[in-house]
């Protein structure tokens, strides 16, 4: 019964995918291909929102919107000719307002090229979702770094970045503590970064100016700017040497965590790239904090903490409590491999001994590669399972290891996964502040490889 019914599902994913008989490069242009109706749809259902008379509310918005979200522009030719024209024009006069006010460039005379290499650069556009449905569009100028033919230590280049599970300890901490907190956005942050070498970039896309000073000049770079090799560590180490200003240590082990303690008061800062977690037991520090950030770099408070890298975040302060989920981002993925619409399951995985080989090993080669994105929905599964959904961490752990050369049963296993997680989107971590112990569980799967070995886990 179970193999008909992920057979079913297989096909059905198969056939509204249209990679049955094609490659994998059909398989990509077909996903989530926007029309001018879906547009229109959400410009119908947002009236009747607004106009209260329809039943649809901001989750259905959301859910038609989430189709659009991965089909941005991808240049600036064709931002220029689409219907959000305007918003795209604005996007990109607010980044280069950036630019300005940070100096990141001066105009100098073209340098002959004999002697020095200009890099040319190009835009990033993206539209993002906030949590009350609103379309944001946003203009990134990247300079394309991999021409830069400077070369540097590792030392140069490596920025760290915190780890996800450090910015749940943080929230956890927040919440056992009842600290206030608050969340906080750089805008561009990257360049706050001071530039040592001498690097030189052709004018923009969108700068207005003239063929022949095109032609004559180009932009010698002050500051890091998106897109070096250098820029992300040139952020990290102004940003450290400014929290130090205000009496902060970084901890040896994670270099983007900030602690602050005097006289009974505390603070931290979780860091990740532009995105900051702020906490303190003293509401007036915590203020103190955001002022004295906000004059250095041009920051956006958001307020308490909603959410984080894709984790909505649920705070009861009355009983103690914060849940962690990520709705959004499994509605994303569901649609990214078309299985939306796929039947739910109760569990994640089927639970077997080790399987005969007969039954279990099918004959392996290049003929019977599966056309199917495999790694692609492994990767997205581990970023759910490490930031929120430990229940699926076993399976999909178990099914990376088929990512060489993955049969229809490990491609039927994986899109049980997502059947599980379609009927479970609303789950998360919750965290309540009782006990100050700690509890840590391990299992083992008794031999559950073929090669006799058993695989171990703990949470």
């Amino acid at each position: 019964m179970r193999k008909q019914k992920e057979n079913r599902d297989f096909t059905i994913y198969a056939k509204n995918s249209r990679i049955q008989d094609s490659s994998f490069e059909k398989f990509k242009s077909s996903l989530l291909d926007p029309t001018s109706v879906l547009f229109n749809l959400y410009g119908e259902i947002n009236e009747a929102t607004n106009q209260r008379k329809d039943n649809v509310g901001a989750e259905e918005v959301k859910l038609l919107m989430f189709a659009n979200l991965s089909n941005d522009p991808t240049s600036f030719n064709e931002a220029m000719n689409t219907r959000d024209k305007l918003d795209w024009q604005n996007a990109i006069a607010e980044e280069l307002n950036s630019m300005k006010e940070n100096e990141v460039w001066v105009l100098v005379d073209r340098p002959n090229k004999n002697q020095v290499k200009v890099i040319d650069s190009k835009w990033v556009f993206k539209r993002k979702l906030d949590e009350d449905g609103k379309t944001t569009f946003k203009a990134r100028l990247v300079i394309r770094g991999f021409k830069d033919s400077n070369e540097y230590e590792l030392r140069e280049i490596y920025a760290p970045v915190s780890r996800l599970a450090i910015v749940r300890t943080a929230l956890a901490i927040i919440n056992k503590e009842n600290l206030e907190a608050c969340q906080m956005d750089v805008k561009t942050a990257f360049l706050n970064g001071t530039l040592e070498e001498t690097i030189y970039m052709e004018l923009p896309e969108g700068v207005e100016v003239d063929s022949e000073t095109r032609k004559k000049k180009v932009c010698k770079l002050q500051k890091s700017l998106y897109g070096l090799k250098v820029s992300p560590k040139r952020w990290n180490v102004r940003f450290t040497e400014e929290v130090a200003k205000l009496g902060f240590q970084n901890n040896t082990n994670e270099p983007c965590l900030f602690t602050w303690r005097e006289k009974g008061k505390s603070a931290l800062i979780v860091l990740y790239v532009d995105d900051m977690l702020i906490a303190s037991n003293n509401k007036d520090k915590l203020e103190e904090i955001k002022s004295r950030l906000s004059r250095i770099f041009k920051m956006k408070d958001l307020g308490e903490p909603r959410v984080f890298l894709g984790m909505k975040i649920t705070r009861d302060r009355k009983n103690r409590k914060l849940t962690i989920t990520q709705e959004d981002y499994i509605e994303k993925i569901l649609h990214r491999f078309n299985l939306e619409n796929c039947n739910p399951v109760r569990t994640p995985m089927v639970t077997k001994q080790v399987r005969k080989q007969a039954e279990s090993k099918e004959k392996e080669g290049p003929e019977n590669e599966l056309k199917v994105p495999y790694r692609e929905a492994i990767g997205s599964l581990l970023y759910l399972a490490n930031v929120s959904r430990p229940d699926i961490l076993y399976p999909v752990n178990f099914l990376a290891r088929k990512q060489l050369i993955a049969t229809n049963e490990d491609w039927a296993d994986v899109v049980r996964v997502f059947q599980y997680i379609r009927g479970t989107s609303n789950l998360g971590l919750t965290y309540k502040a009782k006990g100050n112990s700690l509890e840590a569980l391990t299992d083992s799967s008794f031999c559950d490889n073929a090669n006799s070995i058993s695989t171990c886990g703990y949470y």
